[in-house]
């Protein structure tokens, strides 16, 4: 782009200054005019590389807030499977591998949506199945095994006096914490035959089980009443 400037008289003389290019004059604005610069250029370059990291600042914290709200928005929270169910407290041996796979599987249970009594009696269940091949295997041929509990609460009680017919002045064995016990008939050379087994603890009336045919390995759970 040619610029044309107007003529000016020099020594008496008319004088047509020459054609001047626009950048050329770009340049010549900024000789005669130096307020058209800034009178500070290392502060105004300072605010202005100040000025582009803010930005840059702003918008990456924008997108980092994006993409966190996409996530939580894809990813929900999964919920406790044991929520609302209380974890069951019945062992074997007390905090043992069986016992600790015992729990996993309940928690297992639940997650795929059984409910909560399911998965408990189911973990009730393996710790019964648990507890007896436990106790025959230190029997004799001829026992019998059982869980003595209250009938009203479901609580196991301990120490109840068992006896293979009319109680006297021996028990032939106790419960234990957890409401088992185990009746060896054989080790005291009993023979096969119809057995009464009966139940004694101070608080409850002394009661009996239904006469039966007994032998090898029998199991005879129990719920006293009051």
């Amino acid at each position: 782009m040619i610029v044309m400037t107007t003529p000016r008289r020099e020594g008496g003389r008319i004088v047509v200054p020459r054609r001047v290019r626009s950048d050329e004059r770009s340049r010549l604005d900024q000789s005669i005019f130096p307020q058209s610069r800034s009178p500070f250029p290392l502060l105004s370059l300072t605010a202005s590389a100040y000025g582009e990291m803010l930005r840059r600042l702003a918008f990456a914290a924008a997108l980092v807030l994006a993409l966190s709200a996409c996530s939580q928005s894809q990813v929900a929270p999964t919920p406790s499977p044991t929520l609302g169910c209380p974890e069951p407290t019945r062992t074997v041996y007390g905090a043992s591998p069986f016992d600790e796979e015992n729990k996993a599987t309940w928690r297992k249970d639940l997650a795929t949506g059984m409910t909560c009594h399911k998965a408990t009696s189911a973990y009730d269940d393996r710790v019964n199945e648990k507890k007896a091949e436990q106790l025959f295997a230190t029997a004799s041929s001829f026992a019998m095994i059982g869980r003595v509990t209250d009938a009203a609460s479901g609580a196991p009680v301990e120490q109840v006096c068992i006896t293979p017919g009319k109680p006297g002045s021996i028990c032939w064995s106790r419960t234990d914490k957890d409401g088992w016990y185990l009746l060896d008939l054989g080790s005291v050379y009993a023979k096969e035959g119809f057995f009464e087994i009966f139940f004694a603890k101070a608080g409850y009336p002394e009661q009996h089980s239904v006469s039966r045919m007994l032998s090898g390995h029998a199991r005879i759970d129990y719920q006293m009443t009051k």
